[in-house]
């Protein structure tokens, strides 16, 4: 197993700008490795490029990308609007101003303007009147800006930085077009987690000591005042500090963008799926249900069935499932990636950080088996109580509207409940097998129309559950709302 290193702090334990901007600098630079990228060269602290010259990333047949990287500390302090339009001291420029400075600056004489990206760890503020637009597709917030109207809290806070700059507010939204605010994005732990997915499929040592060696390298080009990575630089580094492993067998990356945006891991991903503007709430902890709940099955599920047909195209079975989803979403996921369709697949644990494979020894489990009769409903419901047991909030939410379901039935971890009811991924194996072994002994012994899955477990094992799927009844899945309503249907698995 591989756990994500801590990579050295700059004050105490803490991390510094430096640190994450060496993270980064590194997840760009093994970039050149794939070809499939477009990446060519990465420039480190680049000369001429105005305030954002932190890392430049240039693209084969496209534009450059200039970022600013920021790193807060203090993850809670959110970003504001107000932001960009402060300085740090009594004379110098905002951000706003920088920001317009190098896009004036790096516009060609063609009159092509620059990628510029903000990339901060900093969450954007609940409701602001400016970064609440920011488009999911392409971070920018200029598209929905122009549509507020003038007298909107929106409206006002554009003039206001048009007036900020003194410009037109046209101006200021042909800038804002080229300028991605990525707010938000990963802390430490997960920006190291895309470094250690991409190694992986660039079939590079991964583990932690590997990692750490990158970066320390990245830290040391920058102190000898080397400015530049191109293909040929970051191979001679790869040999050099011998992270090369050749008889790694090739790996697809699943990037799952359903309640969260992970862009550190687009690039690398092999298919990228990205629901998050489908979703209800601003915020990823709300994201539970969607804005069409007919989407589930007339949209999201033939995507992820899309997903496995293009892996299978392109001649890869064995697939990483990365990004940001809830239970179902993983369960399904895994379906559509089965075992008995050849497939091997694997899922980073985010508590213990060890990727669960589906393939590998299986530890044996047994469930603990309680049940309760709700009503003469020909159907059942399972409820999987792994982490957490959710039989009391399950049965209420089939009492008040499911007299379909005539009996509950909880398949609680063997040792009970609880965060650490699944040590690693061989108990996990085991816990999947079991799982759909139960679900289907029960299915044929009650003959129902529909079975009703509830889960309350890590979603990888909820993963390897969707891979073992074979043989089995139709079965609808269930995603905890968190609220009065309890849960909503999402998925349903066919026979």
């Amino acid at each position: 197993m591989n756990t994500l290193p801590s990579l050295p702090a700059s004050s105490g334990s803490r991390l510094g700008g430096d640190d994450y901007q060496h993270l980064l600098t590194w997840l760009h630079a093994v970039k050149l490795l794939r070809g499939r990228d477009g990446v060519i060269r990465v420039e480190l602290e680049a000369r001429d490029a105005g305030n954002v010259d932190d890392i430049v990333v240039h693209r084969d047949g496209r534009r450059a990308i200039y970022h600013q990287v920021k790193f807060s500390v203090d993850a809670a302090s959110p970003l504001t609007h107000e932001w960009f339009t402060a300085a740090a001291t009594p004379k110098g420029k905002t951000p706003l101003q920088r920001f317009r400075q190098s896009y004036t600056k790096l516009t060609n004489q063609r009159g092509d303007p620059p990628e510029m990206a903000l990339y901060t760890n900093r969450p954007i503020s609940d409701g602001d009147p400016i970064l609440r637009h920011r488009s999911g597709n392409d971070a920018t917030v200029a598209q929905r800006l122009r549509a507020a109207t003038a007298g909107s809290d929106t409206g006002r806070v554009r003039a206001a930085w048009a007036q900020h700059l003194a410009v037109p507010e046209s101006d200021l939204l042909a800038m804002l077009a080229h300028l991605r605010i990525e707010a938000g994005e990963p802390s430490i732990k997960h920006l190291t987690e895309s470094c250690t997915m991409l190694m992986e499929l660039c079939k590079l040592d991964y583990s932690g000591k590997a990692l750490l060696a990158g970066c320390g390298r990245i830290r040391q080009l920058i102190r000898e005042g080397h400015r530049s990575l191109d293909c040929e630089t970051i191979t001679a580094i790869v040999a050099e500090l011998g992270l090369e492993i050749a008889e790694q067998p090739s790996r697809g990356l699943l990037l799952i963008e359903a309640i969260d945006h992970r862009p550190a891991l687009r690039d690398a991903a092999t298919i990228t799926i990205d629901w998050v503007d489908r979703f209800q709430g601003d915020d990823p902890n709300l994201r539970r249900q969607l804005l069409e709940p007919g989407d589930w099955e007339t949209v999201l599920h033939p995507q992820l069935r899309a997903a496995g047909d293009g892996f299978t195209a392109a001649g890869l079975s064995d697939v990483l499932i990365g990004g940001a989803m809830r239970l179902s979403t993983g369960l399904a996921a895994g379906a559509a990636l089965r075992g008995v369709a050849g497939f091997t697949v694997a899922t980073r644990n985010p508590f213990t950080q060890q990727e669960w494979r589906s393939s590998g020894p299986v530890s044996s489990a047994e469930f603990t088996v309680k049940e309760v009769t709700l009503s003469g409903g020909a159907d059942i419901a399972i409820a999987l109580a792994i982490s957490g047991d959710p039989t009391e909030d399950v049965e209420a939410y089939l009492r008040r509207g499911h007299p379909d379901v005539g009996h509950l039935i909880t398949l609680s971890a063997p040792n009970g409940p609880g965060r650490d009811a699944v040590a690693d991924d061989s108990t996990a194996r085991g816990l999947a097998l079991a799982a759909v072994d139960a679900i289907r002994r029960n299915a044929r012994t009650r003959q129902p129309v529909r079975v009703h899955l509830f889960q309350c477990g890590p979603l990888a094992l909820s993963v390897l559950i969707g891979h073992s799927w074979n043989r089995m009844p139709p079965t609808m899945l269930y995603e905890d709302l968190n609220s009065a309503e309890l849960y909503a249907p999402t998925f349903l698995l066919p026979t």
